[in-house]
């Protein structure tokens, strides 16, 4: 089970003791500041710094159930400067390490950490994201973590650190499938059929069928067929019989291509059959509009406002080649407060509560299922083209969740 969060937060104006009320992050986590230092009047050359050339966030290492707050605004150039902190970590378990950027020249940023079962990476694209994190495995003591943004400049708003799972290193696998056998895992999946629109207007009608739904040669192929019909199609559609929350969620999957067409990886509040859509929350890690933006990846989060309309926050991002022209891996990074999505390591979709608008409730923090699916048609990728070759396959190599 988690643990209430402890937060280790660098935060981007100078602040003095005892100044305010605590910020929203730390009464949604119930939490009481504990201490603050004022670090203002930081520059390139007059920062302290560790033995090991880090920048040292201030005091000593907190309780296990106090939490520190240490606040400066920083802004470096990183032609030959690879800027760290060594930051006091209180109690041994995997932590959520996340960076906040405010102006940036740079187009990416890594970060690097040396955990408890060796060196921890995770890039962003800051095209698309001014806050990107990571979860390090780490011992109880200190954690170092250095910052390599791409050439440019960059300033950092805050460093936070976030305990939230104990004795948990390294992560371990709730749910997986390789689709090393010959057939669909029942045990593991349910598929969902039926020619309703979904809510979309969708042409498609998602069978059970081997036609639509089939494992072989180690990959699950879901596959879109025109039927017998003028403008009658059908396909494949798979939900979970697990559902969780919190964790690092991936597979690797090769995308059709076609104009008109919608392959999905996804995630739905497991309370969805009780309260329905959009109330149950909708987490899309990967869509794809095939050949009518071939080199676009789509991630989003869906919810309700307070009288029950749907909101969406959405980050498109462009990607080097079509996601059609090969395998690549889609992941979800989730934990309290936070979800982020990468594509092929690079992370380019960040959310938070903060984020969203007043009236729009955050619903990312119970149970959600996967869900994976090919549609054809409806109010986004519009209809096919009847020049549009069919079958049409998304193929899933392997999906893994780790907690």
């Amino acid at each position: 089970m988690t643990t209430a969060p402890h937060r280790l937060a660098v935060d981007a104006t100078p602040v003095a003791p005892a100044a305010g009320p605590p910020s929203p992050w730390m009464v949604r986590a119930g939490l009481v500041l504990a201490l603050v230092f004022t670090l203002a009047g930081l520059a390139l050359a007059g920062d302290p710094r560790s033995a090991s050339g880090c920048s040292t966030m201030g005091g000593p290492a907190p309780a296990a159930r106090s939490p520190i707050a240490v606040g400066w605004s920083r802004r470096w150039a990183s032609t030959g400067s690879r800027p760290c902190y060594v930051v006091p970590i209180p109690a041994r378990g995997t932590w959520l390490v996340t960076v906040g950027v405010g102006k940036s020249t740079a187009t990416a940023l890594t970060l690097m950490a040396e955990g408890a079962s060796g060196p921890v990476r995770q890039t962003a694209d800051l095209h698309h994201l001014r806050r990107v994190s990571m979860t390090v495995p780490a011992a109880e003591g200190s954690l170092r973590v250095g910052l390599v943004p791409a050439s440019g400049l960059i300033t950092v708003t805050s460093v936070t650190l976030t305990l939230v799972r104990r004795e948990t290193t390294p992560l371990r696998t709730i749910f997986a499938d390789d689709f090393d056998g010959r057939w669909l895992d029942d045990a593991k999946w349910r598929p969902e059929t039926g020619d309703h629109g979904w809510g979309n207007r969708e042409l498609q009608n998602y069978t059970a069928s081997t036609a639509n739904l089939a494992v072989t040669a180690g990959r699950l192929s879901i596959t879109a067929r025109r039927g017998p019909a003028s403008g009658s199609f059908t396909s494949g559609r798979l939900n979970s019989r697990f559902s969780a929350s919190y964790g690092h969620l991936e597979a690797r999957i090769r995308t059709p291509g076609g104009a008109g067409l919608l392959p999905a990886f996804w995630m739905l509040g497991a309370d969805a059959p009780r309260i329905g859509w959009p109330r149950c929350g909708e987490i899309d890690i990967m869509e794809s509009l095939g050949r009518r933006e071939p080199s676009t990846v789509h991630a989003t989060i869906h919810g309700p406002d307070r009288a029950g309309r749907p909101w969406q926050r959405e980050v498109a991002m462009a990607t080097p080649r079509p996601p059609s022209s090969g395998f690549h891996l889609y992941a979800l990074d989730w934990w309290p407060g936070s979800v982020q999505i990468s594509f092929d390591g690079t992370a380019y979709a960040s959310f938070a509560p903060e984020d969203l608008a007043p009236g729009h409730p955050w619903l990312f923090d119970k149970p959600y299922y996967v869900l994976l699916n090919v549609a054809v048609g409806g109010d986004w990728p519009k209809a096919p083209s009847p020049a549009l070759p069919f079958p049409q396959t998304m193929q899933v190599d392997y999906l893994h969740w780790q907690h």
